[in-house]
């Protein structure tokens, strides 16, 4: 499923509990409609925090198509990182359903992570690995085809939502997209997404569950974690600058012989 980094594609770790408590005692509740979009950046944008339903954060290109980046669970943030720069940018954090917020305006949110310099660093921390999550997305549209985004995108919601299989090995998938918004996210055509899950609706590798889609194990058979390639994540990592360091040391003396060499044959 992840091939660079730690984090699930477009799917952000879930946020700190210190800074959670944060939102629950000072955050002011809002029941965002679908398609309602948080005040976010610049110097009078809010921060929310995610209660129930489900955002994203998403552009439209210079063609007006919109691209959906992250999906924002429960339990995570909107809006946090141009709150902390100010930046107003072009994304726009909304919620995919009727969802429930917390919000605190960026003021409070500063002063706290600056009265609190271990959140504070917890949180900068937190921040790179959403971004991380991000670009695993980007870099799984970039590389995979059609079929494996759609099943990294399904596995990932799966695992951040710790979704267990019934009796038969189906996944539920708790939040049911629409073959647009999956198309938004793995920059797919809306009809090719739309053929792939009719395929494997006719296949059993899926099959309807009341209001959810459910997925099949079989579907994530052939699905790979560069974390899952044996040796462990750090030990292949020290392994590889260990031989990629000496075969740079390699290569210099030869050089440096070479070059000697020649000298010396003037």
């Amino acid at each position: 499923m992840r091939q660079v980094f730690l984090g699930s594609p477009w799917i952000h770790a879930p946020t700190d509990p210190d800074i959670v408590r944060l939102f629950n005692t000072c955050g002011r509740w809002a029941k965002l409609p679908a398609g309602g979009c948080i005040f976010n950046g610049g110097d009078r944008g809010e921060i929310a925090l995610v209660l129930s339903g489900l955002g994203s954060f998403s552009f439209q290109d210079r063609h007006g198509h919109n691209h959906i980046f992250t999906l924002v669970l429960p339990g995570r943030l909107m809006g946090d990182v141009d709150g902390l720069s100010g930046n107003i940018v072009n994304v726009t954090d909304a919620a995919l359903r009727e969802t429930e917020v917390r919000l605190v305006t960026r003021d409070l949110f500063l002063q706290f992570l600056a009265e609190n310099p271990a959140i504070q660093r917890k949180h900068a921390i937190g921040v790179i690995h959403d971004h991380e999550s991000d670009m695993e997305g980007m870099i799984a549209n970039f590389t995979l085809s059609a079929p494996d985004r759609i099943v990294t995108l399904f596995a990932s919601l799966i695992h951040n939502l710790q979704t267990k299989p019934d009796s038969e090995g189906y996944y539920p998938l708790e939040y049911s997209l629409t073959t647009i918004e999956i198309s938004q996210i793995v920059s797919v055509a809306r009809p090719t997404v739309s053929s792939i899950l009719n395929q494997w609706l006719g296949e059993g590798l899926l099959k309807k569950c009341d209001k959810h889609l459910c997925v099949s194990h079989s579907l994530f058979a052939a699905l790979q974690d560069w974390t899952h390639r044996g040796a462990t994540p750090a030990a292949k990592i020290r392994k590889r600058r260990h031989r990629r360091a000496l075969n740079g040391v390699d290569l210099r003396v030869s050089g440096t012989q070479s070059a000697l060499d020649a000298n010396g044959n003037r």
